[in-house]
């Protein structure tokens, strides 16, 4: 089931490489202000959505938000939620699930007030999991809400209008077969709230040797990481940085 209507502009963005403790990614497309499209992840059938995502360095998070709705059926949040996150590998659209975090009604719901082009029954959630994206192939996120058996309690994961974010796909038997919804990106943001570790210039969550060829790499090429003492700049004053900041360790 598909629920559409007009809704306003929302703009993605890609956040990759930014320092632990932050957020890392940002669909920008559905919510919460203006929210007024949704696909359904919870109705008596069991269907599904998934959207893509990539990042250019090896990427952990901690934390994902998201934006969806309540339509149809009971047409109010049910006593509480069954939430499972799924990433799913790419083969020209979701794949195989390589992790699941079944975070049920372990989230933080925090409604958003009605206002115009506004749904009503709409929450943005919170839940911690705990995953690392290698750099380059693209991933799938899925989220779903099955508050029991596929009954009436319908959810609906916020998507954005045209022109947004990346494509959602749809599956009308739980991922078994996908296809392009031709709507744009469905709203969530990734977060990777571990502790600074800035001597980490690879990004493998951990501290060794290689980490200096990549900063070697990230001073010829002027990248982020370079900056190891926080000024703001490349310069070679950021190796000696980097030293101190290797033998502290994470």
């Amino acid at each position: 089931m598909i629920i559409t209507r007009p809704c306003l502009a929302a703009a993605a963005c890609l956040l990759a490489g930014h320092s632990a403790g932050q957020l890392v990614y940002d669909n920008g497309a559905g919510g919460p202000a203006g929210v007024t499209t949704g696909l359904v992840a919870d109705s008596s059938q069991p269907q599904a959505a998934a959207d893509g995502i990539a990042f250019g360095v090896i990427q952990h998070i901690s934390r994902i938000e998201w934006t969806g709705f309540y339509v149809g059926g009971d047409g109010s949040p049910p006593a509480t939620d069954n939430f499972v996150i799924s990433v799913r590998s790419d083969v020209g659209g979701p794949g195989t699930i390589v992790a699941a975090f079944a975070v049920a009604d372990a989230v933080s719901r925090t409604p958003v007030p009605p206002g115009t082009g506004t749904l009503s029954d709409l929450f943005t959630y919170s839940a911690s999991i705990s995953f690392t994206f290698d750099a380059g192939p693209e991933y799938w996120i899925q989220i779903d809400n099955d508050n029991g058996s596929r009954d009436d309690d319908r959810w609906a994961w916020a998507t954005g209008p045209t022109g947004t974010g990346g494509a959602v796909w749809f599956s009308t038997n739980m991922g078994l077969t996908w296809f392009d919804s031709s709507f744009p990106g469905a709203d969530f943001r990734l977060f990777d709230d571990q502790p600074d570790c800035p001597a980490d210039t690879n990004g493998d969550g951990l501290v060794s040797p290689a980490d200096f060829n990549a900063w070697i790499a990230a001073f010829n090429q002027s990248g982020p990481a370079c900056d190891q003492n926080g000024d703001g700049q490349c310069t070679p004053a950021d190796f000696n940085a980097w030293v101190i900041n290797f033998n502290a360790g994470c």
